[in-house]
């Protein structure tokens, strides 16, 4: 959501397997052993242990509906598709709050734990909610809307109040000036 465009976005099953291995890593062999249509989207390695396999290329894997084969996409990485050093995708947020280089270190750091393709080396809820982008570290906390008793500050309540009083008077003012015929207000 953060980009604007699916992360895994694929023009089919192939190529969306691709993009996920390119950016996760290589789904490991005891997943693709359990595979209803490994022998679609995998080979198994020639020059290693036995049922070792590697994601066929997209010169292996036709594209029918093309007429051809898909190129292999230019390698990329969550740092680079969020923009972490440039303030955002294209550079768009640099310089707004909440997208420092360091709140971006988190972030990634943070969804790649999520995005691990082996559930057993995925981050789990509970260390997701202990993540430095989730906690207080990078985020100050929010300022008490209401007042500490005998502080003399106003609590957002009292100012919302007192900035509609301000302006119920002014249209009042207005609407008293258009109703006697003068329209410049004096």
């Amino acid at each position: 959501m953060h980009t604007g465009d699916p992360l895994f976005g694929g023009a089919d099953s192939h190529d969306q397997l691709f993009k996920i291995t390119q950016l996760c890593g290589a789904i490991p062999d005891s997943l693709v052993r359990r595979a209803e249509k490994r022998e679609k989207f995998f080979t198994q390695r020639e020059n290693g242990p036995k049922d070792t396999y590697d994601l066929k290329l997209p010169q292996q894997y036709a594209h029918s509906d093309k007429g051809g084969f898909l190129e292999l996409p230019k390698p990329r990485t969550l740092r680079t598709i969020v923009g972490a050093e440039t303030g955002g995708p294209s550079g768009r947020r640099a310089g707004e709050k909440g997208h420092s280089v360091e709140h971006y270190e988190a972030f990634v750091d943070l969804v790649q734990g999520m995005l691990k393709i082996d559930p057993e080396e995925r981050v789990t809820p509970e260390e997701a909610l202990k993540s430095p982008f989730l906690g207080e570290g990078l985020w100050p906390r929010p300022r008490k809307s209401h007042p500490v008793a005998g502080d003399g500050s106003r609590g957002a309540d009292e100012r919302d109040a007192a900035s509609d009083s301000r302006r119920s008077r002014g249209n009042r003012e207005s609407r008293g000036h258009l109703a006697s015929g003068n329209s410049t207000g004096k």
